[in-house]
C-alpha cells in the first residue's frame, strides 16, 4: 500500500507560495487604505476650505471679526464662535458640539454625512507669532472606527487666520501637519525660528506635509492671457510644503528659509517679480540667481487685453497658486464606489 507524505522540496514550495500570497495581500490592503484615506483627506480639507470661505462671506468678507473676538473671550459663552459659524455651512450627520474645550480635547465636534470626524475646531485659537494664530485639528476619516491611528485613518491639520510672517493673508487656510519636531516650524517676521507642536499629534511621527502620499498638490499657472480665468497645471502631486515652495517662493506659507532648507527653489515658469525681489537671500531663486529668475519673470508675462481697450495688450504676469490634488481614477472598484459616495 503506497504511502501519501510532503517532501520537503514539495513543502518548501508551497511556503513559498503562501508567502507570495501573503505580500501580494498586505500590497493590495496597503494600497486600498492608502486609496480610501487620499480620497477622504481631500473630501476632508476641500470641505473645510469650503467651509471657511462661507465663513468668510457670511461675516462681510472677514474670517475672525471683532464681535467673534469678544464672543470667545466672554465667559459666559459656552460656544466657540468659530466652531458654530463653520459648522453652519455643513449638512451634518448629527448636530454639532461647539462647546468650548480644550486644546487637543478628545471631543467630537462634528460629523460630516459621509462619516469624517473633526476634533479641535472649539479648541482656543492659539498663536503662532504676532498677527498668525491657528487650531489644531483632527481629521478621523472613518469615525471611531477602525484603529484610530495619526498617519493610518487620523490626520492632523491646521485652520489659520491672521498673516504669515511676508504680511500675506491666512485667513481660513487649511494645511496638513508634519508631526516631526524637527519639521512643524515656521519663522516669524523677524526671522526668528519657531518651533509648533500638533495638539493630536502625540507620539507620533508621521508626515503629512512634506509627503504627497495621502495629500498632494497641484502648481497651476494662467498660460493664456486672453483667458485669465484658466490655468494649466504646471507640476502635479507635490507634497503641501513642495508646491508651496515652488509656486510662492518667499511668499508662502512656509516661507523662504524653511524652503531653502529642504533644497525646493521657485519653479522657472512661476518666476515672478514679487518673488524674485529676495529669493536670492534664500537661495530659492528660479534659474538659480536673481537676474535668471527676473529675466524669466519676463518671459512669463502674457500679453493680456487692456481693460480700458481690449484692442490694446499689454504684458502682465501672474503669480502661480496651488489647489489640493483630486484622486484620480486608477484605483480600482473600491476607491471608484468611494468618489461615488463622496460625491467628488
Amino acid at each position: 500500500m503506497r504511502k501519501c507524505a510532503w517532501t520537503l522540496a514539495e513543502l518548501t514550495i508551497v511556503m513559498i507560495v503562501v508567502l507570495v500570497l501573503t505580500a501580494v495581500a498586505m500590497s493590495i490592503t496597503k494600497n486600498v487604505n492608502i486609496n480610501k484615506s487620499r480620497i477622504y483627506m481631500y473630501s476632508a480639507i476641500r470641505n473645510m476650505t469650503m467651509g471657511n470661505i462661507s465663513v468668510i462671506e457670511a461675516n462681510e468678507e472677514t474670517f475672525y471679526p471683532i464681535e467673534a473676538e469678544t464672543y470667545d473671550a466672554d465667559a459666559t459663552k459656552t460656544d466657540d464662535w468659530y466652531c458654530l459659524h463653520f459648522a453652519d455651512a455643513f449638512s451634518l450627520k448629527s448636530s454639532p458640539d461647539c462647546t468650548k474645550t480644550t486644546d487637543g480635547s478628545n471631543t467630537v465636534n462634528m460629523v460630516f454625512a459621509n462619516g469624517i470626524a473633526l476634533r479641535g475646531v472649539a479648541a482656543p485659537w492659539k498663536r503662532a507669532y504676532d498677527g498668525l494664530y491657528y487650531k489644531d485639528i483632527l481629521v478621523d476619516i472613518d469615525g471611531d472606527e477602525n484603529i484610530n491611528k495619526v498617519g493610518v485613518d487620523r490626520f492632523p491639520l491646521r485652520v489659520f487666520r491672521g498673516t504669515n510672517a511676508q504680511g500675506e493673508s491666512l485667513d481660513g487656510h487649511v494645511y496638513p501637519v508634519d508631526c516631526s519636531a524637527a519639521n512643524d516650524k515656521l519663522y516669524d517676521s523677524a526671522g526668528n525660528l519657531v518651533s509648533l507642536s500638533h495638539s493630536y499629534c502625540n507620539s507620533s511621527s508621521a508626515n503629512i506635509a512634506s509627503s504627497d502620499e495621502i495629500v498632494s498638490y497641484g502648481v497651476y499657472r494662467v498660460t493664456d492671457g486672453s483667458k485669465p480665468t484658466s490655468a494649466t497645471m504646471i507640476a502635479g502631486s507635490k507634497s503641501a510644503f513642495e508646491a508651496d515652495c515652488i509656486a510662492y517662493g518667499s511668499r508662502g506659507f512656509y516661507g523662504g528659509a524653511l524652503c531653502s532648507s529642504k533644497g525646493y527653489v521657485i519653479h522657472d515658469r512661476c518666476a515672478h517679480e514679487d518673488l524674485c525681489t529676495d529669493c536670492a537671500s534664500y537661495g530659492i531663486c528660479a534659474g538659480g540667481s536673481s537676474s535668471n529668475c527676473i529675466t524669466l519673470a519676463e518671459s512669463n508675462k502674457l500679453n493680456v487685453p487692456s481693460e480700458d481697450d481690449p484692442s490694446v495688450t499689454e504684458k502682465t504676469g501672474f503669480r502661480c497658486f496651488t489647489l489640493i490634488s483630486k484622486p484620480t481614477s486608477g484605483m480600482g472598484m473600491v476607491a471608484g464606489s468611494l468618489l461615488g459616495d463622496l460625491g467628488i
